[in-house]
């Protein structure tokens, strides 16, 4: 018959870390496959011409000249679990609507505007073809200050149209959503459409990817290795 079973208190702490850290891998491990939000930046350079809000009805509106290299910016915020709005993606392609927990937003000229419409992937408009070229596709309308110099400008919104189209990445599959960036930032192009005594012209446009900030159990992680790493200094010492 075996003596009694002496467990030190070194032991002691070793098999109370390792089964902290097996618990969390654990967790890790069996999480249901969720979601992510995906955040991308485009960036404009336009000029042109504009026009700010009327003053009153039937009063026209200040133009308002754009210069060369003028910055645009959309900030876009997406969950990769979006639903597709089309019925048959093998045939009509893919239409991701900006509602919800999506978002967008455009700084222009010292004001910020929301936008809504969505990401649409086919060759021929929203649910109207297949393929995997994309786009975002943004309607705007009135905006806030956040710039105290800032200059309001009226968006053209054409039915069906929208106000602007930025091309994105190909989808990984007809109609499925695109969430990654063959390259950051990625190159590409866009339209702003035009209106009575509007015009931007886009003079380049690339999307950079924002990354994301680690989620809480990463810091659990970090912060169990930390005391692991500190357990065995001291153990070292002792020794």
């Amino acid at each position: 018959m075996n003596g009694p079973f002496h467990v030190t208190h070194s032991q002691r702490w070793m098999f109370l870390t390792t089964l902290l850290c097996a618990a969390i891998a654990f967790g890790v491990c069996t999480r249901p496959a969720s979601a992510s939000t995906i955040t991308w930046e485009y960036d404009l350079r336009v000029h042109g011409n504009a026009f700010t809000p009327s003053p009153g009805l039937g009063v026209p509106g200040t133009p308002v000249v754009v210069p060369n290299g003028t910055p645009l910016t959309i900030n876009l915020s997406f969950d990769s679990g979006t639903p597709n709005d089309c019925a048959n993606p093998a045939s009509q392609g893919g239409v991701y609507l900006i509602s919800g927990g999506n978002h967008a937003n455009v700084d222009f000229l010292g004001f910020e505007y929301g936008g809504f419409g969505g990401i649409e992937v086919g060759n021929l408009g929203p649910c109207g073809g297949n393929g995997v070229a994309s786009g975002l596709r943004l309607f705007l309308g009135s905006g806030s200050q956040i710039d105290p110099a800032g200059t309001p400008i009226v968006w053209p919104s054409i039915p069906g149209f929208g106000t602007m189209f930025v091309f994105g990445p190909d989808a990984p599959a007809p109609g499925a959503l695109p969430t990654t960036l063959p390259t950051n930032p990625f190159p590409t192009g866009a339209n702003i459409f035009p209106g009575n005594s509007f015009q931007l012209f886009v003079e380049s446009a690339q999307i950079r990817a924002v990354v994301a900030t680690p989620e809480p159990l990463s810091g659990v992680l970090v912060a169990t290795g930390l005391v692991i790493t500190g357990a065995r200094r001291r153990r070292t010492r002792r020794k």
